[in-house]
């Protein structure tokens, strides 16, 4: 296992190798999912005014006996206040969202409330009710409303729409680029010749990257001839980050890690104690960062989890560590003893009906099958040298859909 290093470790060297990327403007209607690149800051109050919090009658609190008429003087709509001040004995009809009128200290509701014409009469007794929203209760001018590398989410977009901003400053989405490699495949739709493979690492990484705030850019095929494989990484500079799915491995025909030494490629590192993962490296092209994963459908899509994802929230601006966030369940079936590299199960996670989060790994953990994949949420984690574990036992895992 010499010239291995840990996931850990593999995870902190890409992390380090990335960079935040500058910020651009995004409309607010488009920015779900996108990070802040600088804190929001309120440029006045929330709501503006004292606001009404029902249907009913502004007045006085002190001028609400029961039995004890009051004139009525006017009307607040939300969106048209009334103009004017509230004296003894007087109410003003108010709808909810409506502006609270000067004088005024108290909502009497329509439920305990009599009218006749412009004459009102309380018919409960009336105490402070708390249906007056204040000035400022939800923000007031110059409070900061969101912090710098926030990734926003719905209700997040809503309280930049209600701070009053159309466009918000993010940051950039990274453009990656991606590469699958063998002569044995073909594109979806194609007539599949004899020994020729549809390749499912392209589209599934082209959905993972898009699922994890990148924006996809250059996609290609390469195969087993070194000046073409250089040609593949040359279209793909200019990217944040490339992924080359296959060639990553130490058969005659795998030339990806020649190409790229050829054309002054800065290897960091080469190989992980990870299964499934072993063959995945790191490097620098210029200014690209490049992960390469292993070809084996699984693998890949399993090593992107662990590799490529936290590279994008890194560059998207996203606090990510070194350590993978991993969560509890109990096992329902027996594991035996792993071996020398950190493994990472396929498994399904359900919920026994009373609270408890159960974990069962998939019966066939081939780095070739899809199908167990697909069937898959969640990736259950074994440390190295991990003694075997009895059904029924705590295990740790991360949520993989």
């Amino acid at each position: 296992m010499s010239g291995l290093i840990s996931l850990t470790e593999a995870r902190q060297h890409i992390l380090q190798a990335c960079e935040t990327l500058s910020a651009e403007q995004c409309a607010v209607t488009e920015a779900l999912g996108r990070t802040l690149a600088q804190d929001i800051v309120a440029t006045h109050d929330q709501p503006a005014a004292d606001m009404s919090a029902m249907d009913g009658y502004a007045v006085r609190l002190e001028d609400c006996a029961v039995g004890q008429a009051l004139d009525v003087i006017g009307e607040a709509k939300a969106g048209d206040p009334f103009q004017g001040t509230i004296d003894v004995g007087q109410a003003v009809r108010i709808s909810t969202g409506a502006y609270v009128p000067e004088g005024a200290d108290h909502i009497l509701i329509q439920e305990e409330s009599e009218r006749k014409g412009d004459k009102l009469t309380p018919t409960v007794q009336q105490s402070a009710n708390g249906f007056i929203r204040a000035k400022g209760r939800d923000f007031a001018s110059g409070d900061t409303l969101l912090s710098a590398r926030k990734t926003l989410a719905p209700a997040s977009i809503a309280l930049c729409a209600a701070a009053g901003l159309a466009q918000l400053s993010v940051i950039c989405k990274p453009r990656v680029a991606v590469l699958t490699n063998g002569n044995e495949l073909c594109d979806p739709g194609e007539p599949l010749s004899p020994g020729m493979l549809y390749d499912s690492n392209g589209p599934a990484l082209v959905a993972q990257i898009t699922s994890w705030g990148a924006s996809p850019g250059w996609q290609g095929r390469g195969g087993d001839d070194l000046r073409a494989m250089k040609a593949c990484l040359e279209q793909a500079l200019g990217h944040d980050l490339l992924i080359i799915a296959g060639g990553a491995s130490v058969g005659p025909h795998d030339i990806v890690r020649d190409a790229f030494a050829e054309l002054g490629g800065e290897l960091i590192f080469s190989r992980i104690a990870l299964k499934p993962g072993k063959p995945a490296w790191c490097g620098r092209l210029g200014s690209m960062l490049v992960i390469g994963l292993p070809g084996n459908p699984a693998s890949a899509f399993v090593t992107a989890e662990l590799l490529v994802k936290p590279a994008i929230l890194a560059m998207s601006g996203q606090r990510v560590g070194a350590e993978i966030p991993l969560q509890t369940a109990r096992i329902t079936d027996a594991l035996p003893a792993n071996g020398p590299r950190e493994s990472f199960l396929r498994a399904r996670v359900s919920d026994d009906g009373a609270g408890e989060i159960l974990i069962t790994p998939l019966g066939d953990q081939d780095s070739s099958l899809l199908r167990p994949l697909a069937e898959s949420d969640a990736l259950l984690r074994r440390a190295q040298h991990d003694e075997a574990c009895e059904a029924g036992a705590t295990v740790a895992y991360m949520p993989s859909r």
